[in-house]
């Protein structure tokens, strides 16, 4: 499938320098587009098949809305990022 290329060759790659560890990709949910106003429930990675998850945003041109993002880190720690969307 096209969309696992691009993610094998050139996602991985930099996911697997940033963790130091060989990856192999198991899922992939594709590409999403969320309107102004639109919201993604919280929810947690299945760790059976989430190691290390990623999110890609792809700015369009014009955005003036922001985008929220919230992680979580294995000590409980919440971090959270808005950019452009």
């Amino acid at each position: 499938v096209f969309r696992d290329m691009l993610a094998n060759k050139y996602i991985r790659p930099i996911l697997e320098e940033w963790s130091g560890k060989k990856l192999k990709l198991s899922a992939f949910y594709g590409m999403r587009e969320y309107f102004p106003g639109a919201w993604l429930r919280n929810h947690i990675d299945r760790v059976d098949t989430h190691i290390i998850s990623a999110t890609l945003s792809v700015l369009k041109p014009n955005a003036s809305a922001r985008w929220p993002i919230e992680t979580v880190d294995w000590a409980g720690n919440r971090f959270r990022f808005e950019h452009r969307a």
